[in-house]
């Protein structure tokens, strides 16, 4: 049966950490940085702390900063075997069945 919990977006918060460190290792380990080639802990905490330096481009939030801007869409990549990930974005989003290549110049 799917899950049906309705999905809420809000600006993060210093006591989110617990909460998002499991989703931040899956993330990683889905890539193959777990274990062996996990990142230093000092990267994970870089990270955490890229939410809250305005200098940083980490933009949480991309779908309400994009909307107050005028556009009428937002577009995101993911691997094609994330399944995990695809059932989120298939709840939320349409996937129009394009292919991303990119090219170094």
């Amino acid at each position: 049966m799917a899950d049906s919990s309705p999905i809420t977006v809000r600006t993060v918060r210093r006591e989110d950490s617990d909460e998002w460190r499991p989703l931040w290792d899956a993330y990683n380990a889905f890539y193959g940085r777990s274990g062996d080639t996990a990142l230093p802990e000092a990267i994970t905490d870089s990270t955490w702390e890229r939410f809250y330096d305005p200098a940083e481009p980490v933009h949480a939030l991309v779908a309400e900063a994009a909307r107050a801007k005028g556009c009428s869409r937002v577009y995101w990549q993911t691997r094609s075997d994330n399944a995990a990930g695809r059932v989120l974005y298939d709840k939320v989003a349409a996937h129009h069945g394009f292919i991303v290549y990119s090219k170094e110049l």
